[in-house]
């Protein structure tokens, strides 16, 4: 058999050319639409508009072509597609990337989660839309153990513990991605830290597998949208504001200002009509998480690095994990719902339950990067 089928193997699609005017897709486009190609990247221009999505449809086909090619050759390959969302605009409308369109395509599905020119949040907003695609199939992200574009020097420990931390708090495996490593320049400094990272989460396996989110608030993102609304300038058009909404409105994610977060959290509890589920005492860089398995409620905190910008752009590096003491945590439970014991994932050690007005309340003690509160249901 052929060593491209036996092996791991990687082909980079482009993602940094313009519109293609051969022969070829002039002919193709002209056939699925009646017109030629626009000369120009014109958003008011509803051809343009065609033009773009059937760009993605195209790209949709052939990544169907290959999937069936790659398992005729061998049934038991693994392909998948890899792409990102929302960040890296200048890769995927050039690319016609929309894993919308690839989910019957792919063994695994996966997004790309190594960029670091974006807002500590990236990896759990990327999971938590990569986990509501086909919650019944397989998920990575891919997590750069250098930072780009400098492929030999590691990201720091304090920024890639939290990056790879969220992708499991929603349900996401992650997938290390170590370049350079045989050359005498590669930075070695992080390898032990994250053999230390894989090594618990390999023991908290038993805690993912299965895990489903039950929040009770969603937020919306839609690529086309993003494409036919923002146009030209789908950050100041569309993407600041599902940022903003996801990390309390415009405003904060700009600039950090904290009561405009607070009016849209209020919002969101006025037109949820009930008491939260889940309210944790903790510093605003503490992201939280709800999962379940049967019988058992899985509480992720991550702590995310301070000094390190909310919003996307070019910006420091996150060198710096404040470890968190005494958070209370709050559950409200369904009637008739008992919790027969809560435990730390870390050391797997039990904690009290006090109960009050049909909630329960637990303290974790200590926050470094990740911990899971694992309540047993009786």
């Amino acid at each position: 058999m052929p060593t491209a089928y036996r092996n791991n193997q990687g082909k980079f699609a482009a993602w940094d050319t313009g519109p293609c005017y051969c022969d070829t897709c002039r002919a193709l486009f002209r056939e699925d639409s009646g017109h030629d190609i626009p000369e120009t990247e014109n958003w008011e221009n509803p051809v343009w508009r065609q033009y773009n999505e059937w760009r993605y449809q195209r790209i949709a086909r052939w990544v169907k072509r290959m999937h069936a090619a790659i398992h005729e050759v061998r049934h038991d390959a693994v392909f998948i597609a890899a792409v990102q969302l929302m960040e890296s605009l200048d890769t995927i409308r050039p690319g016609g990337w929309d894993i919308d369109y690839w989910v019957p395509y792919q063994d695994v599905l996966t997004f790309e989660c190594q960029r670091r020119n974006t807002a500590p949040w990236w990896p759990g907003i990327q999971a938590k839309y990569l986990a509501s695609l086909a919650p019944d199939k397989p998920r990575w992200m891919t997590t750069s153990y250098f930072y780009p574009w400098w492929r030999l020097y590691a990201s720091p420990e304090a920024e890639n513990r939290p990056w790879i931390a969220q992708q499991f708090a929603n349900g996401v495996n992650t997938w290390l991605h170590i370049n350079g490593g045989y050359s005498d320049l590669f930075d070695r400094r992080g390898l032990a830290p994250m053999r230390e990272v894989l090594r618990r989460l390999e023991r908290w396996e038993h805690y993912f597998d299965g895990a489903r989110s039950v929040a009770r608030v969603a937020l919306i993102f839609s690529r086309h949208t993003q494409d036919n609304y923002g146009g030209g300038k789908p950050h100041a058009r569309y993407l600041d504001f599902v940022r903003g909404w996801y990390q309390m409105e415009l405003l904060f994610y700009r600039y950090g200002f904290p009561d405009p977060g607070r009016v849209l959290a209020n919002a969101v509890r006025w037109a949820l009509a009930e008491e939260p589920t889940v309210e944790v005492a903790a510093p605003d860089f503490v992201e939280v998480t709800l999962m379940a398995q049967p019988q058992r409620m899985l509480l992720h905190l991550v702590n995310l690095p301070v000094g390190k910008p909310v919003n996307t752009g070019w910006r420091h590096i996150g060198r710096n994990l404040v470890t968190v003491n005494d958070i209370v945590v709050r559950l409200r439970l369904a009637p008739g719902t008992r919790v027969r014991e809560a435990r730390l994932a870390t050391g797997e050690t039990t904690v009290p339950v006090r109960e009050k007005d049909g909630s329960i309340e637990v303290t974790v003690p200590r926050l470094v990067d990740h911990e899971i509160v694992i309540l047993e249901i009786a």
